[in-house]
């Protein structure tokens, strides 16, 4: 009589807005920047990680950009090091766009009159 192994079940996914996650997060941070990240950054990076959609909406100066630069930082160090977070999957050589126009031409492109005809 043979027996069956029962199929293992995958772990399930890391969740990073957790204590956890948040404290994974500062680490990582902690060990690449020359200062302290805000709280509300690294809350922000780890909905974004759990793959929620994030609008921070915050005065000039306050650590809009810090989102991106820190969000790659903690991917990276996890493609580097897996065993930080085995269940995380990141695609290979991650990178990403931020478009952000000067507040000069969001200024021009207020003022100008639309270019799209009607007809």
């Amino acid at each position: 009589m043979s027996t069956r192994e029962a199929p293992q079940e995958a772990p399930p996914p890391f969740v990073f807005s957790s204590s956890e996650g948040f404290a994974l997060c500062r680490r990582i941070l902690k060990e690449h920047l020359p200062y302290e990240p805000h709280d509300f950054q690294i809350e922000g990076i780890c909905k974004v990680l759990d793959r929620v959609n994030l609008l921070a909406i915050l005065a000039t100066g306050t650590g809009k950009t810090g989102f991106l630069s820190m969000y790659m930082l903690v991917v990276l160090t996890i493609k580097k090091d897996p065993s930080l977070c085995p269940s995380a999957k990141f695609p290979d050589n991650p990178c990403m766009l931020a478009i952000c126009p000067t507040k000069y031409l969001e200024h021009q492109m207020v003022c100008q009159p639309s270019n799209i005809h009607t007809q």
